[in-house]
């Protein structure tokens, strides 16, 4: 008598899920889930450098979507370094430039410091299909949640799966 209570509750919870969506099973289907906003559709170039790519593309893509994250929701994305010019050449740059107050200070970004990623490039060759955007048109800032798994051996990933998320 007491396990029909779970039963209901566990069929219950699966009734809710939204139909026509498609479902990630397992965590080992997807390594990070962000939440990203689309904000620049632009045609693929040769050389470029993309962060994720499209499932199942075959040749090279037409098109890359670049999204500003706004969250991590499960995972870790490698962080990157600031770069910039070393401490010396900022010094140098501020005393030709008179200004003896961040001298003074010692106000100087450091090139070496690490920060996380604050955006993201997929390849696709249908922002149409894959996102709902029309390459023609300008984006809508529509948020984003988008699964990745890592690509072994190489540093970018594969696209799993793209929700829209709610507002």
């Amino acid at each position: 008598m007491r396990t029909v209570p779970v039963w209901i509750f566990l069929f219950s919870s699966c009734a809710s899920l939204p139909d026509g969506a498609p479902r990630l099973r397992y965590k080992k289907d997807y390594d990070v889930a962000i939440q990203a906003e689309a904000f620049l559709i632009k045609q693929m170039e040769p050389g470029r450098a993309v962060d994720a790519i499209e499932p199942d593309l075959t040749g090279m893509p037409k098109h890359v979507v670049s999204f500003r994250i706004e969250r991590i929701l499960q995972g870790e994305l490698p962080v990157e370094t600031v770069g910039g010019p070393d401490k010396m050449e900022q010094a140098r740059d501020a005393l030709a430039e008179k200004n003896f107050f961040k001298i003074l200070t010692l106000d100087f970004s450091n090139p070496d410091e690490k920060q996380p990623k604050e955006w993201l490039t997929v390849a696709v060759n249908d922002p149409k299909e894959i996102f709902g955007l029309d390459p023609e048109a300008p984006t809508s800032g529509m948020p984003y949640k988008l699964y990745l798994k890592h690509r072994s051996g190489e540093r970018n990933y594969t696209l799993v799966q793209v929700r829209p998320a709610k507002v």
